[in-house]
């Protein structure tokens, strides 16, 4: 809905965002009412935690951190696939004041040390099959105080996770956080030009985003009974924030995958009875063409939410018709903690991003002019609200 300043505004009545809650707190508050059921899954092993399991195993690698001299706004660098364990450190980190960085496994050694300077990273955790890399960065950037692996093999230098999650957790303790200053997570965005930027997401800001989803019955309504699939990556928002964090925070199942390879990831959504999918565009092409599809029941998928690039009109409704399922869309950037415009549940269009989320405001302006422009016009996006970044680093 439009104003007469050209600025569009959710149709939707806003949500109450909690002032001063920290993203820890939010995603875990409803923990009591499903301690039993499994929280995460690791889709190609089976092993997993159940949500009691889950908490019990953030305070203690906390408590193993706060041992090791991790203190309130330090940074640790999250550098692998998606892993229980790589959650399990991101929510320990958050949980005891500290800020998580995270870096796609397929950097370079070149590229990980210059996000661990950019950042001023002084932790990173990492698989095995990482750690030379990150020994060679170390080499250049000598800030590095721990280096935490994940997996078995040579621990030269190293912490072994395994020693974390075994500590007594004794030491945990949840800071005093000012939600609205303090950062919670450090991602890279390279949507501007230049080498990527260090985006400052505060507490404030994710609690927002989870809030302005979760908040309102109008934006996928996740039940305790689902089962999501995290087959995009962790290290990037979208995983981050929308799959790992917001699934959780409603008492979903998240199976975790490190990985997309076609034949196993159609094996998980099988096996786990998967109730929701995130994808991008690429995998909505799969699901359309690929004639591998039909060896696999996927009854169980209720809705597929695609995002990260732009959806067609067409390729929604082919999926729609082959899957049986809802397809909807959404709009963001790791600047805006992701989301701003989401396909509501109902009165959705295909091919269409939706509409903006609520206690969100937007406009699309002549870039030359600056003046906001009216409907069918093309221009730069401008989005208000309090999912907006504290700002790059």
């Amino acid at each position: 809905m439009a104003d007469m300043n050209n600025i569009v505004r959710c149709p939707y009545t806003d949500v109450k965002i909690p002032e001063n809650q920290s993203f820890y707190d939010r995603v875990f508050q409803r923990v009591r009412e499903f301690p039993r059921k499994i929280a995460i899954v690791d889709g190609i092993s089976g092993r997993s935690y159940t949500y009691t399991e889950l908490i019990n195993a953030v305070e203690c690698v906390g408590s193993a951190f706060i041992k090791l001299g991790f203190t309130k706004g330090d940074i640790l660098c999250l550098y692998g696939p998606n892993s229980i364990e790589w959650a399990i450190t991101f929510f320990a980190v958050l949980a005891i004041g500290g800020i998580a960085t995270s870096a796609n496994p397929l950097y370079t050694t070149y590229e990980i040390q210059h996000q661990l300077k950019d950042a001023n990273a002084t932790y990173i955790a990492t698989p095995i099959e990482l750690v030379s890399k990150v020994k060679q960065a170390a080499k250049k950037y000598t800030k590095l105080k721990k280096i935490i692996v994940f997996g078995n093999g040579d621990m030269s230098d190293c912490i072994c996770f395994n020693a974390l999650l075994s500590d007594k957790g004794d030491a945990f303790k949840l800071p005093t956080i000012n939600a609205k200053e303090d950062i919670a997570v450090l991602p890279y965005s390279s949507g501007t030009t230049g080498l990527p930027k260090g985006v400052m997401l505060t507490h404030f800001n994710l609690v927002a985003n989870i809030q302005q989803l979760r908040g309102t019955p109008y934006f996928l309504p996740t039940l305790i009974g689902d089962c999501h699939i995290a087959v995009l990556p962790f290290f990037h928002i979208y995983g981050q924030v929308i799959i790992l964090a917001g699934g959780l925070c409603e008492g979903a199942t998240i199976v975790t995958m490190p990985r997309f390879n076609a034949e196993q990831y159609l094996s998980v959504i099988q096996k786990y009875k998967a109730t929701r999918l995130y994808v991008a565009p690429p995998v909505m092409l799969f699901f359309a063409k690929d004639p591998m599809i039909e060896k696999y029941d996927l009854t169980s998928v209720r809705d597929i939410f695609s995002g990260s690039a732009p959806l067609s009109k067409e390729l929604q409704m082919a999926v729609e018709s082959r899957l049986k399922c809802t397809i909807i869309q959404g709009y963001g950037m790791t600047e805006l903690s992701p989301g701003c415009h989401f396909s509501p549940i109902k009165g959705w269009k295909y091919g269409s991003v939706g509409i903006c989320l609520p206690n969100t405001e937007s406009k699309v302006i002549d870039i030359d002019t600056g003046i906001a422009l009216g409907p069918h016009i093309d221009g730069e996006v401008c989005v208000r609200g309090p999912q907006v970044m504290k700002g790059y680093l």
